[in-house]
C-alpha cells in the first residue's frame, strides 16, 4: 500500500480592496502628471499626514516640492452585511484626494489660473482647475474594479490658503461589493511536492514503512 500526502505552498498574498482602490483612482488621474504631458508634479498616495498638521507654514512646508499636485487617500469604509452565510457585504469608502496649487500671482490667478498658466499645458493651472479635473476624471467612471461602483463627489473643502499656495480637499465615495475570494474559498492550490510512503511486504522490520519527497513541478 502507498500513501502520497502533498504539500501545497502558502497561497499568493491578494492586493487589498484598499490598494485597488486607490492604484485605480491614480491611474484615472494619470493624464494630468507631468509625465503624461500634464502639469501634475505629484501624482502619489498618501497616508492622511497632511490632515494632522495644524499651522499653515506647517502643511506648506509638507507640500513643497509636491505642487501642482494630487494625493489620494483611501479613508474611512462603513460595511452593510449582505448574507454572513454568503459572506457578502457591501462597503463605502471614502476617498480623500488632496489637490495644490502654488500660484504665487493675484488670489484670482491663485485659484483660476492666468494667461501664463493658459498657454502651456505643463503650467499650474490653479487650483478651481485640477478641482475640476479630478472630478471630471473620477465622477461617474469605471474604475474597472470587480464589485466597484462609480466615484461620487460629495464635498470639496479648503485646507490651506495662503499667498505661496492653496490646497483642498475633494471628497468622493465608492460602493463596493465585497464577498468571499473564490480562490481562498475552495479553489485547489498546485502543489510543491509529494511525500510518499510505501508498505515493504516483503521486509522483516516491525515498522516496514519506507518514506521519501518528491518535486511536483
Amino acid at each position: 500500500m502507498s500513501l502520497a500526502l502533498i504539500h501545497a505552498p502558502a497561497a499568493a498574498e491578494a492586493i487589498d480592496d484598499r490598494t485597488r482602490l486607490e492604484r485605480a483612482v491614480l491611474a484615472r488621474l494619470e493624464k494630468y502628471s507631468q509625465r503624461a504631458g500634464g502639469y501634475l508634479e505629484a501624482l502619489d498616495p498618501y497616508n492622511g499626514e497632511i490632515d494632522e498638521v495644524q499651522a499653515v507654514d506647517d502643511i506648506i512646508r509638507a507640500l513643497r516640492g509636491r505642487t501642482p499636485g494630487v494625493l489620494v487617500l483611501v479613508g474611512t469604509c462603513t460595511y452593510e452585511n449582505v448574507s454572513v452565510r454568503k459572506a457578502q457585504l457591501r462597503a463605502e469608502y471614502r476617498i480623500e484626494i488632496l489637490c495644490s496649487s502654488k500660484h504665487w500671482r493675484t488670489d484670482a490667478a491663485r485659484n483660476s489660473g492666468d494667461v501664463a498658466s493658459q498657454g502651456t499645458a505643463q503650467a499650474d493651472p490653479g487650483i478651481n482647475r485640477i478641482l475640476y479635473d479630478v472630478r471630471t476624471a473620477l465622477y461617474g467612471r469605471r474604475l474597472g474594479i470587480a464589485g466597484a461602483g462609480r466615484p461620487v463627489p460629495v464635498l470639496e473643502q479648503v485646507v490651506v490658503q495662503a499667498p505661496e499656495l492653496t490646497a483642498w480637499n475633494a471628497i468622493y465615495e465608492i460602493k463596493m461589493r465585497i464577498g468571499q475570494d473564490p480562490e481562498s474559498a475552495g479553489a485547489p492550490v498546485p502543489a510543491s511536492s509529494v511525500l510518499h510512503r510505501h508498505n515493504l511486504e516483503d521486509s522483516a522490520a516491525v515498522n516496514p514503512v519506507t518514506q521519501g519527497e518528491t518535486d511536483a513541478q
